[in-house]
């Protein structure tokens, strides 16, 4: 039987969404997301298999927060790898 996983993917991704506002990209890790959790790193892989996946899961999740909030507002686009966050006074949202 797989572990009980002690954080949800919606925790997870918001975890890593916050990382790469706050910080850049570049500084999502899962040792980065273990830490903004209070936790070790281990229990984001029994929600996902890598951190590939968790960038993927994250990006996806900006897209679609960032096109609500485009059509709604029709805010700036800010590229990063793989897709795209919004932008908003200098400041990046999700």
């Amino acid at each position: 039987m797989p572990p009980k996983a002690k954080f949800t993917k919606a925790e997870i991704i918001g975890a890593a969404l916050n990382i790469v506002r706050t910080d850049g990209y570049e500084a999502l890790t899962s040792r980065a997301l273990g830490t903004y959790l209070g936790s070790s790193a281990r229990p984001i892989f029994t929600v996902f298999k890598n951190m590939e996946e968790v960038q993927q899961a994250m990006i996806e999740a900006a897209k679609q927060n960032c096109g609500k909030r485009y059509n709604q507002k029709r805010q700036h686009l800010l590229p990063i790898s793989g897709g795209f966050i919004c932008k908003k006074n200098g400041r990046m949202i999700d």
